[in-house]
């Protein structure tokens, strides 16, 4: 039987929609006839049906209801993006190699990538730039996507924090009343997520706050069952329930009913790594968790109270033996009275207490960590807390601790996320008076680590720090890694050169407890004699190759190993590695060794046959 000789309806119904049919095919055969071109041009509910196949459901386009949706301009604008994305992450590699992609964005990728947040293609862009990204988690063939998914993702974080900055920007210039500390929650959250695959969603973290909030009422309605005043009919909720009965059950709901409560890690006696810490700060991951710093536990319950009628300020209390303060929540329990009297405050970290200032006008006392009970005072007319300084104030301990992790042991996994907050911060300053010193220390920052050196640059600029010896510096630096770019030098073995890029090994090294320690790594570089401004540790033997390698305890960086410390991993089988730059250097793993991709390979153009002669003898052995 003929395809032609069907019916319309079943040509569009069931044989075109198909799901096997993808959307190549269906151009395929508009070009084969005039009859299937017309039938498959104008099968607008096809076209999105394709569309919502490969890309999923498309709420709305540039403002258009999506029933109302054109969909085959759709399709091909789509299709337009997703080549013009996949080149411009392919080309990448031969533009940035040998220099990270995080050391500054090279000037095609903010050309074809870097849209404005409100042209209606930016969020093709950016979800064309995820798949890329994170097709390895889905993909059985992912092997081959170490280099791809490398530069997607790095891109991926350009795009977003592209977007995110218009939105701080939109939501900082926001009149005080109409601003949310939610939302500035959930930017942050959003803010130190750009490489994960998925955002915070204000959606889910208000669909979550509205669960625990429903929960708060159904304790509420099962206490007023059992009490007396539940048996009046029709009794109003409000009218028989105050504010302080609402904010027990606040409390008894946060803090006392799940499994593991909300705690602020004030308590907490563990000492976790930054990476751990800073999602303290994640409005996201502290609801997860349940636990965070008292900033966003705070934010959390003012967003519960709020929606159970009660309004609650923000403010900072001192303390009389030291400089320490402290942040509490504060309402007006009896508006009637004059100021002080009128206002009790929460303090989150002993799971939502109440406290009324004492005759000499004290808070407390209150436990803190380390310390016995303390006395806070606070201004009797001190007005609530700014949302940019309560976020400001959040941002900065995290900021001090990272800074001061990569001043002792260095660049290592910390590094990106200390970038991240130390921009952050500059934007949160902006509106109160010390951007221009900020932007300083983030040019700065981004000068000694060699990391997102345009930015910093357009940032001074824009600050007018033209003079600034730290924009010279930058400038100087993004010129010398342009230079190592364009020079591409290619590094020619020598007799001496024992092992070869992509070969797995184990490293033999000495920890600070003094105890001999074997650590799985790649090797990525040599040199045929040891540099040693390069190296950073005690070796008596520089005259001998020394080898830059990837280790997972180092997930940002290389180190700088020498050759009598290395040994060939011969069990192929066993190798699970994951390294941030892994994807820069190399293409695939073949199941013994890593592919060096292209511009490795034109890099250490001799490495490869001899990467295949050492696995095959350690498989024959």
């Amino acid at each position: 039987m003929s395809l032609l000789s069907l019916p319309n309806e079943i040509l569009i119904n069931y044989v075109f929609a198909y799901c096997d049919i993808e959307i190549s095919d269906l151009y395929h055969l508009m070009h084969s006839c005039s009859r299937l071109n017309i039938i498959v041009r104008n099968s607008n509910r096809l076209w999105r049906e394709k569309y919502e196949e490969r890309w999923g459901e498309l709420e709305s386009f540039e403002n258009i209801p999506r029933n109302d949706i054109i969909w085959l301009p759709l399709v091909e604008k789509r299709l337009t993006v997703a080549k013009d994305v996949k080149g411009t992450v392919e080309a990448l590699s031969s533009i940035c190699y040998p220099e990270r992609f995080e050391t500054f964005t090279p000037q095609c990728v903010a050309d074809k990538l870097i849209l404005c947040p409100d042209d209606p293609l930016f969020k093709f862009v950016e979800e064309e730039l995820q798949d890329l990204a994170f097709m390895s988690l889905w993909n059985l063939d992912s092997s081959e996507t170490l280099t791809i998914a490398y530069y997607a993702e790095c891109a991926l974080k350009k795009v977003r924090t592209r977007m995110l900055e218009g939105k701080w920007w939109n939501y900082l210039e926001q009149p005080e009343e109409q601003k949310s500390l939610l939302e500035g929650a959930v930017l942050t959250s959003q803010w130190l997520e750009v490489s994960e695959e998925f955002l915070t969603s204000s959606f889910d973290v208000r669909n979550t706050l509205e669960k625990i909030t429903q929960r708060v009422k159904h304790v509420m309605n099962e206490k007023k069952k059992s009490s007396q005043q539940a048996l009046r009919s029709n009794a109003d909720f409000s009218g028989i329930t105050s504010s302080r009965d609402i904010l027990n059950v606040v409390n008894q709901v946060l803090f006392l009913e799940s499994e593991r409560d909300f705690m602020d890690t004030l308590w907490l006696h563990e000492d976790p790594d930054f990476n751990e810490r800073i999602k303290n700060i994640s409005i996201a991951q502290v609801i997860q968790r349940r636990e965070g710093c008292t900033t966003i536990l705070a934010i959390i319950y003012q967003e519960l109270a709020k929606n159970m009628g009660v309004h609650c300020e923000f403010v900072y209390c001192d303390s009389f033996n030291d400089d320490d303060d402290r942040l509490l929540l504060r309402w007006r329990e009896f508006p009637e009275q004059e100021d002080p009297n009128c206002f009790t405050f929460i303090d989150v970290c002993d799971r939502g207490s109440f406290h009324r200032l004492d005759p000499s006008r004290r808070i407390g006392p209150l436990r803190c960590q380390y310390h016995e009970p303390r006395f806070f005072t606070t201004e009797v007319g001190q007005p609530p807390e700014t949302i940019e300084y309560i976020l400001q104030r959040m941002v900065e301990p995290y900021l001090r601790e990272g800074q001061a992790k990569l001043w002792i042991f260095g660049p290592s996994g910390t590094l990106p996320l200390v970038t991240r907050l130390s921009r952050l911060a500059c934007i949160i300053s902006s509106l109160i008076g010390e951007a221009p010193d900020l932007v300083e220390d983030y040019a700065r920052h981004c000068w000694e680590y060699g990391v997102q050196l345009d930015d910093a640059i357009h940032l001074l600029q824009a600050e007018g720090l033209n003079e600034s010896p730290l924009l010279t510096k930058c400038l100087i630096e993004v010129a010398e890694h342009k230079n190592k770019i364009t020079k591409k030098a290619v590094c020619r073995r020598v007799p001496s050169i024992k092992y070869a890029v992509g070969l797995v090994m184990m490293h033999c090294f000495q920890n600070i407890m003094g105890q001999m320690c074997n650590e799985l790594c790649v090797i990525t570089s040599w040199d045929v004699k040891g540099v040693e401004e390069n190296y950073n540790g005690h070796v008596e033997n520089f005259d001998q190759p020394f080898y830059s390698v990837l280790t997972m305890s180092n997930s940002d960086t290389t180190i700088y190993v020498a050759e009598e410390s290395l040994t060939p991993y011969p069990n192929f089988g066993s190798i699970f590695f994951h390294h941030d730059q892994i994807g820069l250097h190399f293409e695939r793993f073949d199941g013994r060794r890593y592919v060096p991709n292209a511009e490795k390979r034109r890099h250490f153009p001799d490495d490869e046959a001899v990467a295949l002669s050492l696995t095959n003898n350690l498989i024959i052995q």
